[in-house]
């Protein structure tokens, strides 16, 4: 069979990235590297002239060899894989810089057989979609955009709480990585102070006794600097809150560590431990609030969720009523939702 010279010259690339973050703030000779790789030193000095223009930033010594500066802002696989700590989730990438959806390309891989844990990501969505047909605001280079593949051991009706799975996962991941603190919105928002910056959509495919495969899309306002107008009072991105530009795969690969460890989970445990920290975590929760269901608004005070993952509201006649879909809003808020974006 022959050899593919473009996929081997991206092995090549993917391998020089994992050394030069092994590596730290060591440098690394063009001679020990071409040794290592097989490769000639001026293949080196190719291969590792296209990682600059992906956006790695390497401080380079006649005499000392080559040092890893800046992680570049970039969700190819030479910018991810090597940031992973997972077994499967993200391990095979699909990387778009521009696409329709990642949902709608994750549920086509999956439809044709591929494996749990493949992970589609984009710079850029032209109908990126968010829950009850919306649509997801979804600019180049400003959010991150990743549908990933899920084939759990479940029957269908136990596949929704994936989503509370989902949301946790971005809470740590945005806990772990720049020390936020983020609250989750039921059922799928994640927010910071206030405002939304991560939202999640479910698409399964199920047999009447099992899941064929979930494809869990999340989009992630990164480095947003700005927000169209009817967002604006509604939404953030990491940049705003934080203040300086986040490198996106440094956000996508303890995110998916996390989604692996609550996938799996759940999978074993239930929805208990999940429950529990969805709970911790929890906006708006033994607050008066409204909910706008597909048939009616429904006001009452946020008490917990049940062990299905409904939202139960204690109504002003005292008695509790189970909300299986809809959207959660305080009171005290006049705006009607169902015109906004996200």
């Amino acid at each position: 069979m022959r050899a593919n010279p473009q996929r081997n010259a991206e092995k090549v690339r993917l391998e020089l990235a994992r050394r030069l973050l092994g590596a730290g703030d060591e440098c690394l000779s063009g001679e020990r590297l071409a040794g290592d790789l097989g490769i000639s030193r001026a293949a080196v000095s190719k291969h590792l002239a296209v990682l600059r223009d992906r956006g790695f930033s390497l401080d380079a010594s006649p005499r000392r060899g080559y040092r890893l500066v800046a992680w570049p802002d970039a969700l190819t696989p030479e910018a991810v894989l090597p940031q992973l700590q997972t077994r499967t989730l993200g391990r095979t990438l699909i990387h778009h810089e521009v696409c329709d959806s990642t949902n709608t390309l994750a549920f086509s891989e999956g439809l044709a057989g591929a494996p749990h844990g493949l992970t589609v990501v984009a710079d850029a969505q032209t109908r990126g979609r968010g829950r009850r047909g919306r649509d997801w605001h979804s600019p180049a280079g400003a959010g991150l955009y990743a549908s990933v593949l899920l084939r759990p051991e479940l029957q269908p009706q136990a596949a929704p709480p994936l989503a509370f799975a989902a949301a946790v996962a971005v809470a740590e991941a945005l806990e772990e990585t720049l020390d936020l603190s983020p609250r989750l919105k039921w059922p799928n928002d994640v927010q910071l102070g206030g405002r939304k910056v991560c939202g999640i959509l479910l698409e399964m495919s199920a047999e009447p006794e099992r899941v064929a495969f979930v494809v869990c899309g999340i989009g992630l306002n990164v480095n947003a600097q700005t927000l169209p107008r009817e967002l604006e009072h509604r939404a953030t991105s990491l940049r705003l809150e934080v203040g300086r530009p986040v490198a996106r795969p440094l956000v996508l690969a303890p995110l998916l560590a996390a989604l692996e460890r609550w996938v799996d989970r759940y999978v074993d445990e239930g929805f208990a431990p999940l429950r529990e920290a969805w709970l911790a975590r929890a906006a708006h929760l033994n607050q008066e609030v409204r909910v706008d269901t597909p048939n009616t608004t429904i006001r009452g005070v946020a008490e917990t969720l049940d062990a299905d993952g409904a939202l139960v509201l204690k109504l002003p006649s005292g008695e509790s009523k189970r909300i299986l879909v809809g959207d959660v809003w305080p009171v005290t808020d006049p705006v009607d939702e169902t015109t906004v974006t996200r």
